[in-house]
Protein backbone atom coordinates (compact mmCIF):
# COMPACT_ATOMS: atom_id res chain seq x y z
CA UNK A 1 0.00 0.00 0.00
CA UNK A 2 1.42 3.48 -1.34
CA UNK A 3 1.98 5.84 2.16
CA UNK A 4 1.46 9.32 1.27
CA UNK A 5 3.66 11.94 2.57
CA UNK A 6 2.63 14.72 4.67
CA UNK A 7 2.73 17.21 1.81
CA UNK A 8 0.87 15.26 -0.79
CA UNK A 9 -2.00 14.39 1.78
CA UNK A 10 -2.38 18.02 2.39
CA UNK A 11 -2.36 18.38 -1.24
CA UNK A 12 -5.20 15.75 -1.38
CA UNK A 13 -7.19 17.15 1.41
CA UNK A 14 -6.91 20.97 -0.23
CA UNK A 15 -8.07 19.13 -3.93
CA UNK A 16 -10.77 18.11 -2.48
CA UNK A 17 -12.27 20.68 -0.65
CA UNK A 18 -11.43 23.03 -3.83
CA UNK A 19 -13.60 20.30 -5.69
CA UNK A 20 -16.30 20.60 -3.18
CA UNK A 21 -16.44 24.05 -3.09
CA UNK A 22 -16.57 24.49 -6.92
CA UNK A 23 -19.38 21.68 -6.78
CA UNK A 24 -21.36 24.04 -3.80
CA UNK A 25 -20.57 27.45 -6.16
CA UNK A 26 -21.44 26.08 -9.69
CA UNK A 27 -25.34 24.52 -8.11
CA UNK A 28 -25.54 28.13 -7.07
CA UNK A 29 -24.85 29.48 -10.68
CA UNK A 30 -27.05 27.83 -12.34
CA UNK A 31 -30.03 29.28 -13.83
CA UNK A 32 -33.60 29.11 -12.28
CA UNK A 33 -36.31 26.21 -13.62
CA UNK A 34 -38.71 29.00 -13.67
CA UNK A 35 -38.86 32.85 -13.09
CA UNK A 36 -41.81 34.67 -13.47
CA UNK A 37 -40.99 35.99 -15.96
CA UNK A 38 -41.32 33.25 -18.19
CA UNK A 39 -44.85 33.75 -18.21
CA UNK A 40 -44.25 35.88 -21.17
CA UNK A 41 -42.61 33.74 -23.70
CA UNK A 42 -44.05 33.09 -26.86
CA UNK A 43 -46.47 36.68 -25.98
CA UNK A 44 -46.27 39.58 -27.04
CA UNK A 45 -44.74 42.52 -24.75
CA UNK A 46 -44.07 45.51 -24.02
CA UNK A 47 -40.76 46.19 -21.88
CA UNK A 48 -38.56 49.63 -21.24
CA UNK A 49 -34.97 49.44 -20.54
CA UNK A 50 -31.35 49.69 -21.88
CA UNK A 51 -29.05 48.24 -24.46
CA UNK A 52 -26.43 46.93 -21.88
CA UNK A 53 -23.70 46.04 -24.04
CA UNK A 54 -21.81 47.10 -27.58
CA UNK A 55 -23.96 46.26 -30.33
CA UNK A 56 -22.67 43.06 -32.13
CA UNK A 57 -23.02 44.03 -36.10
CA UNK A 58 -23.85 41.10 -38.82
CA UNK A 59 -23.82 41.78 -42.35
CA UNK A 60 -27.94 42.38 -42.44
CA UNK A 61 -28.32 41.85 -38.58
CA UNK A 62 -27.37 43.38 -35.77
CA UNK A 63 -27.58 41.82 -32.11
CA UNK A 64 -27.95 43.76 -28.94
CA UNK A 65 -27.91 42.58 -25.36
CA UNK A 66 -31.27 44.52 -23.26
CA UNK A 67 -31.93 44.73 -19.79
CA UNK A 68 -35.56 45.38 -19.21
CA UNK A 69 -36.05 47.93 -16.10
CA UNK A 70 -38.48 45.23 -14.19
CA UNK A 71 -40.12 42.08 -13.84
CA UNK A 72 -36.57 40.07 -15.04
CA UNK A 73 -34.43 40.40 -12.26
CA UNK A 74 -30.56 40.42 -13.57
CA UNK A 75 -31.37 38.30 -16.89
CA UNK A 76 -31.26 39.94 -20.32
CA UNK A 77 -32.82 39.70 -23.70
CA UNK A 78 -30.76 38.90 -26.71
CA UNK A 79 -32.43 40.85 -29.62
CA UNK A 80 -31.86 40.20 -33.16
CA UNK A 81 -32.81 43.37 -34.85
CA UNK A 82 -32.74 44.69 -38.74
CA UNK A 83 -29.17 46.43 -39.71
CA UNK A 84 -30.51 49.56 -39.94
CA UNK A 85 -31.84 51.70 -37.60
CA UNK A 86 -28.74 51.53 -35.55
CA UNK A 87 -29.28 51.68 -31.81
CA UNK A 88 -26.14 51.85 -29.34
CA UNK A 89 -24.79 50.84 -26.01
CA UNK A 90 -26.74 52.61 -23.32
CA UNK A 91 -29.39 53.67 -25.11
CA UNK A 92 -32.30 53.53 -23.68
CA UNK A 93 -35.42 51.43 -25.61
CA UNK A 94 -39.10 50.68 -25.84
CA UNK A 95 -39.05 46.85 -26.28
CA UNK A 96 -42.19 45.78 -28.45
CA UNK A 97 -42.37 42.07 -29.38
CA UNK A 98 -42.19 37.99 -28.59
CA UNK A 99 -39.81 36.70 -26.50
CA UNK A 100 -38.71 33.22 -26.47
CA UNK A 101 -36.09 30.64 -25.50
CA UNK A 102 -33.33 29.84 -26.83
CA UNK A 103 -32.69 27.00 -28.25
CA UNK A 104 -29.77 24.72 -29.08
CA UNK A 105 -28.85 23.94 -32.96
CA UNK A 106 -26.90 21.50 -34.82
CA UNK A 107 -23.66 22.50 -37.04
CA UNK A 108 -23.16 21.43 -40.52
CA UNK A 109 -21.50 18.70 -39.46
CA UNK A 110 -24.23 17.46 -37.06
CA UNK A 111 -22.87 18.65 -33.94
CA UNK A 112 -25.05 20.06 -31.42
CA UNK A 113 -24.40 23.56 -29.67
CA UNK A 114 -25.39 24.01 -26.57
CA UNK A 115 -26.97 27.85 -27.31
CA UNK A 116 -29.40 27.95 -23.90
CA UNK A 117 -26.27 27.75 -21.51
CA UNK A 118 -23.83 29.66 -24.00
CA UNK A 119 -26.03 32.64 -23.27
CA UNK A 120 -26.85 31.86 -20.01
CA UNK A 121 -23.49 32.22 -18.70
CA UNK A 122 -24.41 35.87 -19.19
CA UNK A 123 -27.54 35.52 -17.55
CA UNK A 124 -29.18 35.89 -21.11
CA UNK A 125 -32.26 33.82 -20.61
CA UNK A 126 -34.19 35.06 -23.77
CA UNK A 127 -34.23 35.84 -27.03
CA UNK A 128 -36.34 38.16 -29.67
CA UNK A 129 -36.31 38.16 -33.42
CA UNK A 130 -37.13 41.92 -35.31
CA UNK A 131 -39.18 43.37 -32.50
CA UNK A 132 -40.12 47.12 -32.93
CA UNK A 133 -37.60 49.19 -30.92
CA UNK A 134 -37.82 53.20 -30.15
CA UNK A 135 -35.49 55.03 -28.75
CA UNK A 136 -36.60 56.67 -25.27
CA UNK A 137 -32.96 58.68 -24.67
CA UNK A 138 -29.93 58.54 -25.91
CA UNK A 139 -25.97 57.84 -23.81
CA UNK A 140 -27.59 56.49 -20.60
CA UNK A 141 -24.47 53.81 -20.17
CA UNK A 142 -21.30 54.48 -18.27
CA UNK A 143 -19.38 56.93 -19.48
CA UNK A 144 -16.37 55.37 -19.51
CA UNK A 145 -17.04 51.91 -22.00
CA UNK A 146 -19.43 55.18 -23.91
CA UNK A 147 -16.33 56.44 -24.72
CA UNK A 148 -14.28 53.75 -25.34
CA UNK A 149 -16.48 52.00 -27.67
CA UNK A 150 -16.24 55.35 -29.08
CA UNK A 151 -12.97 54.92 -29.69
CA UNK A 152 -13.33 51.73 -31.23
CA UNK A 153 -15.93 52.91 -33.79
CA UNK A 154 -13.94 55.77 -35.30
CA UNK A 155 -10.90 52.96 -35.45
CA UNK A 156 -13.26 50.44 -37.33
CA UNK A 157 -14.49 53.95 -39.85
CA UNK A 158 -10.50 54.79 -40.21
CA UNK A 159 -9.85 51.26 -41.29
CA UNK A 160 -13.19 50.78 -43.50
CA UNK A 161 -12.16 54.15 -45.87
CA UNK A 162 -8.06 53.17 -45.80
CA UNK A 163 -8.48 49.53 -46.72
CA UNK A 164 -10.59 47.91 -49.63
CA UNK A 165 -12.84 44.83 -48.65
CA UNK A 166 -12.12 42.14 -47.89
CA UNK A 167 -8.50 43.52 -46.41
CA UNK A 168 -10.36 45.84 -44.34
CA UNK A 169 -12.89 42.95 -42.35
CA UNK A 170 -9.46 40.69 -41.96
CA UNK A 171 -7.29 43.60 -40.58
CA UNK A 172 -10.25 44.40 -38.21
CA UNK A 173 -10.37 40.86 -37.09
CA UNK A 174 -6.94 40.76 -36.78
CA UNK A 175 -6.56 43.52 -34.08
CA UNK A 176 -10.16 43.92 -32.50
CA UNK A 177 -11.75 40.80 -33.77
CA UNK A 178 -14.68 41.91 -35.64
CA UNK A 179 -14.95 39.34 -37.83
CA UNK A 180 -18.23 39.65 -38.55
CA UNK A 181 -17.95 41.00 -41.91
CA UNK A 182 -15.60 38.67 -43.62
CA UNK A 183 -18.44 36.63 -44.84
CA UNK A 184 -19.38 33.48 -44.44
CA UNK A 185 -17.05 31.68 -47.31
CA UNK A 186 -13.44 33.09 -46.23
CA UNK A 187 -14.53 32.00 -42.61
CA UNK A 188 -14.98 28.71 -43.61
CA UNK A 189 -11.48 28.85 -45.56
CA UNK A 190 -9.39 30.42 -42.18
CA UNK A 191 -11.22 26.95 -40.40
CA UNK A 192 -10.55 24.52 -43.23
CA UNK A 193 -6.73 25.58 -42.94
CA UNK A 194 -6.59 26.04 -39.44
CA UNK A 195 -5.96 29.82 -38.92
CA UNK A 196 -9.54 31.19 -37.65
CA UNK A 197 -8.03 32.03 -34.22
CA UNK A 198 -6.05 34.96 -35.59
CA UNK A 199 -9.53 36.38 -35.69
CA UNK A 200 -11.33 35.56 -32.95
CA UNK A 201 -10.85 37.16 -30.04
CA UNK A 202 -9.31 34.56 -27.26
CA UNK A 203 -6.09 34.08 -25.27
CA UNK A 204 -5.27 31.37 -28.10
CA UNK A 205 -4.46 33.93 -30.58
CA UNK A 206 -3.26 36.87 -28.45
CA UNK A 207 -0.78 35.00 -27.41
CA UNK A 208 1.02 34.07 -30.24
CA UNK A 209 0.45 37.24 -31.72
CA UNK A 210 1.89 38.74 -28.53
CA UNK A 211 4.57 36.63 -28.75
CA UNK A 212 5.81 37.93 -31.61
CA UNK A 213 5.53 41.31 -29.97
CA UNK A 214 7.72 40.76 -27.46
CA UNK A 215 10.39 39.58 -29.83
CA UNK A 216 10.06 42.11 -32.34
CA UNK A 217 10.64 44.81 -29.43
CA UNK A 218 13.54 42.13 -28.72
CA UNK A 219 14.98 43.81 -31.57
CA UNK A 220 15.67 47.07 -29.76
CA UNK A 221 19.39 45.96 -28.95
CA UNK A 222 19.30 49.19 -25.94
CA UNK A 223 15.66 48.31 -24.63
CA UNK A 224 15.90 46.52 -21.42
CA UNK A 225 14.01 43.39 -21.08
CA UNK A 226 11.88 44.70 -18.34
CA UNK A 227 11.05 47.54 -20.54
CA UNK A 228 10.15 45.25 -23.35
CA UNK A 229 7.85 43.07 -21.30
CA UNK A 230 6.24 46.34 -19.70
CA UNK A 231 5.57 47.85 -23.06
CA UNK A 232 4.30 44.72 -24.11
CA UNK A 233 1.80 44.67 -21.50
CA UNK A 234 0.72 48.35 -21.77
CA UNK A 235 -0.02 47.59 -25.46
CA UNK A 236 -2.13 44.93 -24.45
CA UNK A 237 -4.06 46.39 -21.50
CA UNK A 238 -4.57 49.37 -23.83
CA UNK A 239 -6.21 46.88 -26.37
CA UNK A 240 -8.31 45.05 -24.38
CA UNK A 241 -9.71 48.90 -23.10
CA UNK A 242 -10.23 49.45 -26.85
CA UNK A 243 -11.88 46.34 -27.89
CA UNK A 244 -14.50 47.04 -24.78
CA UNK A 245 -13.04 44.84 -21.86
CA UNK A 246 -15.78 42.62 -22.23
CA UNK A 247 -15.86 39.08 -19.92
CA UNK A 248 -14.47 37.29 -23.06
CA UNK A 249 -11.52 39.94 -23.88
CA UNK A 250 -10.59 39.68 -19.95
CA UNK A 251 -10.35 36.39 -19.44
CA UNK A 252 -8.06 36.31 -23.00
CA UNK A 253 -5.94 38.98 -21.37
CA UNK A 254 -5.37 37.71 -18.30
CA UNK A 255 -4.62 34.29 -20.55
CA UNK A 256 -1.90 35.84 -22.54
CA UNK A 257 -0.46 37.82 -20.27
CA UNK A 258 0.63 34.68 -18.12
CA UNK A 259 1.85 32.57 -21.41
CA UNK A 260 3.94 36.20 -22.50
CA UNK A 261 5.56 36.03 -18.41
CA UNK A 262 6.12 32.19 -18.50
CA UNK A 263 8.50 32.97 -22.21
CA UNK A 264 9.90 35.53 -20.93
CA UNK A 265 10.86 34.93 -17.78
CA UNK A 266 11.72 31.28 -18.69
CA UNK A 267 9.69 29.99 -15.67
CA UNK A 268 7.28 27.64 -16.26
CA UNK A 269 6.77 26.76 -12.63
CA UNK A 270 5.57 29.80 -11.43
CA UNK A 271 3.56 30.19 -14.36
CA UNK A 272 1.79 27.08 -14.30
CA UNK A 273 0.74 27.78 -10.68
CA UNK A 274 -0.39 31.67 -11.79
CA UNK A 275 -2.45 30.25 -14.47
CA UNK A 276 -4.58 27.52 -12.43
CA UNK A 277 -4.60 30.37 -9.92
CA UNK A 278 -6.22 32.56 -12.25
CA UNK A 279 -8.33 30.24 -13.85
CA UNK A 280 -9.48 28.96 -10.49
CA UNK A 281 -10.80 32.66 -9.99
CA UNK A 282 -12.39 33.00 -13.09
CA UNK A 283 -14.26 29.78 -12.76
CA UNK A 284 -15.12 30.47 -9.32
CA UNK A 285 -16.40 33.89 -10.29
CA UNK A 286 -18.43 32.33 -13.31
CA UNK A 287 -18.63 28.79 -13.25
CA UNK A 288 -20.69 28.16 -16.32
CA UNK A 289 -17.61 29.45 -18.32
CA UNK A 290 -15.41 26.10 -17.56
CA UNK A 291 -18.35 24.21 -19.66
CA UNK A 292 -20.11 26.29 -22.11
CA UNK A 293 -17.00 29.52 -22.98
CA UNK A 294 -15.14 27.91 -25.66
CA UNK A 295 -13.20 31.18 -25.53
CA UNK A 296 -12.02 30.41 -21.83
CA UNK A 297 -11.38 26.50 -22.46
CA UNK A 298 -9.09 27.37 -25.37
CA UNK A 299 -7.30 29.75 -24.25
CA UNK A 300 -6.37 27.83 -20.71
CA UNK A 301 -5.39 25.01 -22.89
CA UNK A 302 -3.29 27.47 -25.16
CA UNK A 303 -1.53 28.95 -22.75
CA UNK A 304 -0.85 25.51 -20.79
CA UNK A 305 0.42 23.93 -23.51
CA UNK A 306 2.63 27.23 -24.42
CA UNK A 307 4.19 27.10 -20.93
CA UNK A 308 4.26 23.35 -20.14
CA UNK A 309 4.73 21.83 -23.71
CA UNK A 310 7.03 24.63 -25.32
CA UNK A 311 9.97 23.61 -23.43
CA UNK A 312 9.68 19.98 -23.99
CA UNK A 313 9.12 20.88 -28.05
CA UNK A 314 12.31 22.95 -27.60
CA UNK A 315 14.36 20.05 -26.55
CA UNK A 316 13.14 17.39 -29.28
CA UNK A 317 13.48 20.50 -32.03
CA UNK A 318 16.89 20.97 -30.53
CA UNK A 319 17.99 20.99 -34.29
CA UNK A 320 16.57 24.60 -35.06
CA UNK A 321 19.56 25.88 -32.51
CA UNK A 322 21.77 24.95 -35.82
CA UNK A 323 19.73 26.39 -38.70
CA UNK A 324 22.09 29.22 -40.60
CA UNK A 325 20.19 32.26 -40.38
CA UNK A 326 21.63 35.54 -41.40
CA UNK A 327 19.78 37.57 -38.35
CA UNK A 328 20.13 35.93 -35.00
CA UNK A 329 17.34 37.72 -33.98
CA UNK A 330 14.77 36.70 -36.65
CA UNK A 331 16.47 33.13 -35.92
CA UNK A 332 15.06 33.63 -32.40
CA UNK A 333 12.19 35.36 -33.71
CA UNK A 334 11.09 32.23 -35.71
CA UNK A 335 11.87 29.79 -33.42
CA UNK A 336 9.65 31.17 -30.86
CA UNK A 337 6.96 31.46 -33.12
CA UNK A 338 7.61 28.09 -34.21
CA UNK A 339 7.47 26.68 -30.30
CA UNK A 340 4.36 28.53 -30.00
CA UNK A 341 2.82 27.49 -32.39
CA UNK A 342 3.51 23.87 -32.35
CA UNK A 343 2.81 23.80 -28.62
CA UNK A 344 -0.43 25.41 -28.57
CA UNK A 345 -1.89 23.44 -31.60
CA UNK A 346 -0.55 20.20 -30.06
CA UNK A 347 -2.57 21.02 -27.23
CA UNK A 348 -6.14 22.83 -28.02
CA UNK A 349 -6.21 20.20 -31.14
CA UNK A 350 -8.77 17.53 -29.33
CA UNK A 351 -10.57 20.08 -27.77
CA UNK A 352 -10.98 21.85 -31.65
CA UNK A 353 -11.68 18.98 -32.90
CA UNK A 354 -14.85 17.92 -30.77
CA UNK A 355 -16.35 21.65 -31.00
CA UNK A 356 -15.66 21.96 -34.67
CA UNK A 357 -15.69 18.30 -35.97
CA UNK A 358 -12.86 19.43 -38.25
CA UNK A 359 -9.20 18.53 -38.51
CA UNK A 360 -6.92 20.76 -40.76
CA UNK A 361 -3.91 18.68 -42.01
CA UNK A 362 -2.18 21.99 -43.01
CA UNK A 363 -2.64 23.76 -40.54
CA UNK A 364 1.08 23.87 -39.04
CA UNK A 365 2.60 24.71 -42.42
CA UNK A 366 -0.14 27.60 -42.90
CA UNK A 367 0.57 28.86 -39.32
CA UNK A 368 4.13 29.01 -39.42
CA UNK A 369 3.38 31.16 -42.65
CA UNK A 370 0.83 33.10 -41.76
CA UNK A 371 1.63 33.96 -37.54
CA UNK A 372 4.76 35.69 -38.06
CA UNK A 373 3.13 38.30 -40.56
CA UNK A 374 0.10 38.79 -38.10
CA UNK A 375 2.18 41.54 -35.80
CA UNK A 376 3.13 43.71 -38.44
CA UNK A 377 -0.56 43.82 -40.06
CA UNK A 378 -1.99 44.43 -36.62
CA UNK A 379 0.82 47.21 -35.97
CA UNK A 380 0.34 49.01 -39.78
CA UNK A 381 -3.31 48.28 -39.29
CA UNK A 382 -3.10 50.03 -35.87
CA UNK A 383 -1.25 53.09 -37.43
CA UNK A 384 -3.11 53.29 -40.14
CA UNK A 385 -6.30 53.43 -37.82
CA UNK A 386 -5.18 56.20 -35.32
CA UNK A 387 -3.97 58.75 -38.44
CA UNK A 388 -7.66 58.25 -39.60
CA UNK A 389 -8.46 61.96 -39.03
CA UNK A 390 -5.67 62.38 -42.09
CA UNK A 391 -7.28 60.04 -45.08
CA UNK A 392 -4.11 60.89 -47.15
CA UNK A 393 -1.64 59.67 -44.92
CA UNK A 394 -4.09 56.71 -43.18
CA UNK A 395 -4.07 54.96 -46.81
CA UNK A 396 -0.18 55.65 -47.14
CA UNK A 397 0.42 54.20 -43.66
CA UNK A 398 -2.06 51.47 -44.77
CA UNK A 399 -0.15 50.11 -47.70
CA UNK A 400 2.13 47.53 -45.76
CA UNK A 401 -0.93 46.15 -44.22
CA UNK A 402 -2.82 45.78 -47.14
CA UNK A 403 -0.40 43.47 -48.83
CA UNK A 404 0.12 41.46 -45.95
CA UNK A 405 -3.54 41.00 -45.77
CA UNK A 406 -3.79 40.11 -49.16
CA UNK A 407 -0.63 37.51 -48.55
CA UNK A 408 -2.84 35.85 -46.04
CA UNK A 409 -5.99 35.72 -47.92
CA UNK A 410 -4.17 33.89 -50.89
CA UNK A 411 -2.47 31.72 -49.15
CA UNK A 412 -5.29 30.76 -47.54
CA UNK A 413 -7.22 30.22 -50.44
CA UNK A 414 -4.63 28.15 -51.61
CA UNK A 415 -4.09 26.21 -48.99
CA UNK A 416 -8.10 25.37 -48.65
CA UNK A 417 -7.64 24.08 -52.22
CA UNK A 418 -5.23 21.23 -51.81
CA UNK A 419 -7.24 17.81 -51.59
CA UNK A 420 -8.05 16.86 -47.97
CA UNK A 421 -6.59 20.34 -46.36
CA UNK A 422 -9.33 19.86 -43.62
CA UNK A 423 -10.78 16.53 -42.65
CA UNK A 424 -14.31 16.08 -41.64
CA UNK A 425 -14.29 13.81 -38.05
CA UNK A 426 -17.45 12.36 -37.35
CA UNK A 427 -18.94 13.06 -34.19
CA UNK A 428 -16.36 12.48 -31.08
CA UNK A 429 -17.39 11.74 -27.40
CA UNK A 430 -16.33 13.80 -24.61
CA UNK A 431 -14.75 10.84 -22.83
CA UNK A 432 -12.64 10.16 -25.41
CA UNK A 433 -11.37 14.09 -25.24
CA UNK A 434 -11.01 13.33 -21.57
CA UNK A 435 -9.03 10.12 -22.35
CA UNK A 436 -6.36 12.03 -25.23
CA UNK A 437 -5.79 14.73 -22.50
CA UNK A 438 -5.48 11.92 -19.88
CA UNK A 439 -2.46 10.59 -22.29
CA UNK A 440 -1.12 14.33 -23.33
CA UNK A 441 -0.53 14.46 -18.58
CA UNK A 442 0.65 11.21 -18.65
CA UNK A 443 3.67 11.65 -21.25
CA UNK A 444 4.49 15.50 -20.10
CA UNK A 445 4.45 14.03 -16.13
CA UNK A 446 6.84 11.29 -17.61
CA UNK A 447 9.44 14.15 -19.37
CA UNK A 448 9.42 16.35 -16.44
CA UNK A 449 10.34 13.07 -14.59
CA UNK A 450 13.40 12.21 -17.00
CA UNK A 451 13.98 15.68 -17.26
CA UNK A 452 14.77 16.06 -13.59
CA UNK A 453 16.53 12.86 -12.93
CA UNK A 454 18.96 14.08 -15.81
CA UNK A 455 19.53 17.66 -15.27
CA UNK A 456 22.66 17.57 -17.99
CA UNK A 457 20.90 17.34 -20.64
CA UNK A 458 18.18 20.48 -20.08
Amino acid sequence: MYNFTMAQRKNILFSLLLLTAFIVRYYFSLPPLYLESDQYVASEVELRGKIVSEPDVRDTTTRYIFQPEEGFGEYKILITAERFPEFNYGDAIEFKGKIEFPKNFESDLGREFDYENYLAKDDIRYVSFRPLIEVLARGEGNIFLSFLYKIKNSFIKNIQNALPEPSASLALGITIGVKQSLGDELLDIFRRVGIIHIVVLSGYNMTIILVGVLYSLGKFPNLKRGISLLIAVILMLSFALIVGFSATVLRATIMALLAILARFLGRPVLALRTLFVAGIAMVFWNPMILFYDPSFQLSFLATFGLIVVSPIIERKFSFLSHIQVTSLKWKQVFKEIFLATVSTQIFVLPALIYMTGQFSIISLPVNLLVLPLVPLAMLFTGVSGIFGFIPFISKILAFPAYFILEFIIKISELASAVPLAAVSVSTVSLWVVFLVYIIYLTILWRERNYFQSHPNLN
